[in-house]
């Protein structure tokens, strides 16, 4: 799978509680963003949760998400994860309602089911930014 960092992620200097650029990012949530890449590069399972941002969990729409619907993001819970007794892993960036979740999550957009556009990284993952709040470079980085 072609795995990127969108140029603005990369370059940025974005630093809030729910959105980090790489350059604010700690060392811990590097290491969740290299873990995050390695795994998937490496075909392993990953644990946590991965959906579409458009949804819920039970499938339905969220009002005022078709943006994210047109530009194809999902999000990915990175851990640290909760011990728990639920293990539900998942392959190939499916989506997987029974995955761990975190706080912090990674947003993405899937170019295709072969190549992913990592576009954002949220320390706290507030459920569903709305597409005109601000700053919200889940919208402003799609390709």
């Amino acid at each position: 799978m072609k795995i990127e960092l969108s140029k603005q992620f990369k370059e940025g200097r974005l630093n809030t509680p729910f959105f980090k650029d790489i350059q604010a990012m700690s060392d811990e949530e590097l290491k969740l963003i290299f873990d995050f890449m390695q795994s998937i590069e490496q075909g392993k399972r990953l644990r946590g949760k991965n959906k579409p941002s458009w949804i819920d969990d039970n499938l339905n729409d969220i009002p005022n998400t078709e943006v994210y619907q047109e530009n194809n993001i999902w999000h990915y819970h990175c851990g640290p994860y909760a011990n728990s007794t639920s293990y539900c892993p998942m392959s190939d960036l499916k989506m997987n309602l029974n995955g761990e979740t975190s706080g912090p999550v990674i947003h993405y957009q899937k170019i295709s089911d072969e190549h992913i556009v990592i576009i954002a990284f949220s320390p706290q993952h507030e459920p569903f930014p709305r597409a005109w709040d601000t700053p919200n470079p889940i919208i402003d980085r799609t390709e």
